[in-house]
């Protein structure tokens, strides 16, 4: 068996679904419009999207958005300068930046 690292993929869209409330309409709709390359081809998104429709409309047939939200993300390295030490973490957590 060989060592094969495989990437990690970063999904484009994302529509969610809680079969309670509706199997015809989606709860919420999340997608990528605008991707930053970081590196040698290693991607993140720069901006997305996320729609929230509303529960108890789904419940009745009818998708109304709930709320929207875009985000921008304005920078991203491959190298952060931040010590391991700066993330809170549970007791007896070891925490290392190796």
């Amino acid at each position: 068996m060989s060592n094969v690292a495989f990437p990690l993929m970063i999904p484009a869209r994302v529509i969610g679904y809680i079969y309670h409330w509706s199997s015809t309409f989606p709860i919420s709709d999340k997608y990528v419009c605008e991707w930053l390359e970081i590196g040698g081809g290693v991607w993140c998104p720069k901006k997305f999207h996320v729609t929230r429709y509303d529960y108890d409309e789904l419940r009745l047939g009818r998708k109304t958005v709930s709320w929207k939200k875009h985000f921008t993300i304005e920078q991203a390295t491959l190298s952060p300068a931040i010590d391991a030490y700066s993330f809170a973490a549970p007791y007896p957590t070891l925490i290392s930046d190796r």
